[in-house]
């Protein structure tokens, strides 16, 4: 609130003619509005000198705190390839299709309806043949 105070209704002379009246200054209103200024400038300095303060603190943290984020995403994206890979053994391996293939895969034995074909290079003889 300001210290000066006005009049709302202004005064009339006699030949028609309004003249607003003059605010009631003192000395002490001036001394009064200066204080009040400048107590709102200096409050407000000291809100922002806090608050550059603060986000100077906070600027360390919020960098370190990226870091963290970068290298969670890092891992995150190398676990899901590893989940991709092996769901598509998981569907592999449980596939009743695909069951001979699984045991033959995980075993080394081959189906006896199967024949074994073994190639052999001409330079290379195997048994004397």
């Amino acid at each position: 609130m300001s210290a000066l105070q006005y009049q709302e209704s202004p005064r009339k002379r006699q030949s028609g003619q309004v003249i607003p009246l003059r605010p009631r200054q003192s000395k002490a209103s001036h001394w009064v509005v200066t204080a009040e200024v400048g107590a709102k400038v200096l409050v407000n300095g000291v809100l922002s000198a806090v608050a550059v303060t603060t986000l100077v603190n906070l600027l360390p943290y919020y960098l370190s705190q990226q870091a963290k984020l970068q290298e969670v995403q890092s891992e995150v994206q190398q676990t899901s390839a590893q989940v991709n890979q092996l769901q598509e053994e998981f569907i592999y391996t449980f596939d009743p299709q695909q069951a001979r293939r699984v045991m033959q895969a995980q075993s080394g034995r081959v189906d006896p309806h199967q024949r074994q074909i073994v190639l052999i290079d001409k330079k290379e003889k195997i048994g004397g043949y």
